[in-house]
């Protein structure tokens, strides 16, 4: 009998984005993801983290938070954010609801919300890069596709050998 849970890393990073040049057909741009964009954005954020009044950057369900006839409930809080050449990570405080929607199997995958295309860098062509991060929802659809799941149920084997939990 295997694993009933679905398992965090070990390390408590999640990815909230690939690299990679994505359509938005609401917004009609294309996002690129790059790592200058993850290191800005990465940058932008602990500008913000030092404000003593900074709650991180809220993880909602499935973008509730962005619709005001829906709850804002909070899965969890964003603590940490990297840059990474895969993309952007994230260290995330759960909440009880949040992580009992991750560990059991509920929401899979992360969505990231930036701000309109004219709070982003204009990069011509119909294309933009995010500057920063407005916030990000557990989902199963996501509009960037690529993303590695927040929890799995079976341990993955990494590059050096070793088994590690994803």
């Amino acid at each position: 009998m295997g694993n009933k849970d679905f398992m965090l890393a070990g390390d408590g990073w999640v990815q909230v984005t690939p690299c990679g040049e994505f359509p938005h057909v609401g917004a009609g741009v294309t996002q690129v993801i790059d790592r200058e964009a993850c290191d800005r954005i990465a940058a932008n954020f602990n500008t913000r983290k030092s404000d003593d009044n900074f709650p991180g950057v809220l993880v909602d369900f499935d973008h509730f938070s962005l619709d005001t006839e829906k709850s804002s409930e909070a899965a969890g809080w964003i603590s940490d954010l990297e840059s990474r050449k895969t993309g952007l990570w994230a260290r995330v405080r759960w909440s009880d609801a949040g992580l009992s929607a991750v560990r059991g199997g509920r929401f899979r995958l992360m969505s990231p919300v930036f701000p309109p295309p004219s709070a982003c860098e204009d990069l011509g062509g119909g294309k933009i890069r995010p500057v920063m991060l407005v916030s990000v929802a557990l989902t199963n659809e996501p509009n960037i596709k690529g993303g590695r799941p927040i929890a799995n149920r079976e341990p993955v084997v990494n590059r050096g050998g070793d088994a590690k939990k994803y």
